[in-house]
C-alpha cells in the first residue's frame, strides 16, 4: 500500500511541463504503479524554447515524455497545450486551465476519477503557481453532488524549488522510494534535454542527494516529500 491507496484505485499527477512529474515524484509514481495503482499524468503545457545545448523541440520533448512515462509505469499520459499563447502563458488562462484539469478530454478529474491528485507545490515559477492554483480550484468542494472529490491532494516540488524556495517548507508526507529510486533514475535519463550537469539542481547527482536527504528522515535510503492540501480517510 502506498499513501493509503489500494490496488485498482487511480492517481492523477498534474505537471506544469513534461518532466516535472519525473523530476519531482518519479519514485512515488513507480511505487504506486508497482502496487497496482493506475497512474495518469497530465502535463499542461510545452512551448519550444532555446536551451543551452540547442532547442527543446516539440518532437524531442514528447518522445522523452513518452519514454519516461513508460519507464515509470504511467498508464494514460498527455501534453495538452503545445506552443501557442496558452502554452506560453498558462497563468493568463486560469479558467481554461481549471476546466482542463476538471473535465478535459483526459487525463482529468472527470476521466480518471482519481483517489489521489498530485499538483505542483507553489514554487517560484508562475506556470507552476498557476497550475497549482487551477488544480485546487478544480477540486474545491462545490454545490454539485455529482462533483468527484479525491480524498488525497498532495503537492510535489521541482528540484529547483526544493533548493531555492521550499527548502524550509513543511513536507509532512514522505514516501519511501528506496525500492524505486533506480527506476526514477532511468526515467530521468530519458530527459536528455532537461538533465543538467552537476552542481545544477536538475543534475542526477543533486536529485539523488535531495532524495537521500529526505530518506534520512525515515531512516531509509531515499524518499520524496509532499505538501498536504487535502487528506481524508
Amino acid at each position: 500500500m502506498v499513501l493509503g491507496l489500494l490496488p485498482g484505485e487511480r492517481a492523477l499527477v498534474i505537471a506544469a511541463w513534461p518532466g516535472d512529474e519525473t523530476f519531482g515524484m518519479g519514485g512515488t509514481i513507480t511505487a504506486m504503479a508497482v502496487h497496482g495503482i493506475t497512474v495518469d499524468v497530465l502535463a499542461v503545457a510545452f512551448a519550444t524554447s532555446v536551451i543551452p545545448d540547442g532547442s527543446s523541440s516539440t518532437q524531442a520533448l514528447l518522445a522523452e515524455f513518452t519514454d519516461a512515462c513508460d519507464v515509470l509505469g504511467v498508464h494514460d499520459r498527455k501534453v495538452e497545450w503545445i506552443d501557442g499563447d496558452r502554452a506560453r502563458n498558462p497563468a493568463v488562462y486560469l479558467p481554461d486551465l481549471a476546466a482542463l484539469i476538471e473535465h478535459g478530454a483526459g487525463p482529468s478529474l472527470e476521466t480518471s476519477r482519481p483517489a489521489a491528485v498530485f499538483v505542483p507545490a507553489r514554487g517560484h515559477h508562475p506556470d507552476r503557481q498557476a497550475v497549482c492554483q487551477a488544480a485546487l480550484m478544480a477540486v474545491y468542494p462545490g454545490w454539485s453532488r455529482k462533483q468527484f472529490l479525491p480524498r488525497l491532494i498532495l503537492g510535489y516540488d521541482s528540484p529547483e524549488d526544493r533548493v531555492w524556495v521550499t527548502a524550509d517548507g513543511a513536507r509532512p508526507v514522505l514516501v519511501d522510494i528506496t525500492g524505486t529510486a533506480a527506476v526514477k533514475g532511468a526515467a530521468l535519463g530519458c530527459y536528455v534535454t532537461q538533465v543538467h550537469e552537476d552542481p545544477h539542481p536538475r543534475s542526477l547527482q543533486k536529485i539523488q542527494a535531495m532524495d537521500q536527504a529526505a530518506g534520512a528522515a525515515l531512516a531509509t535510503q531515499a524518499a520524496e516529500g509532499f505538501a498536504v492540501y487535502r487528506m481524508t480517510f
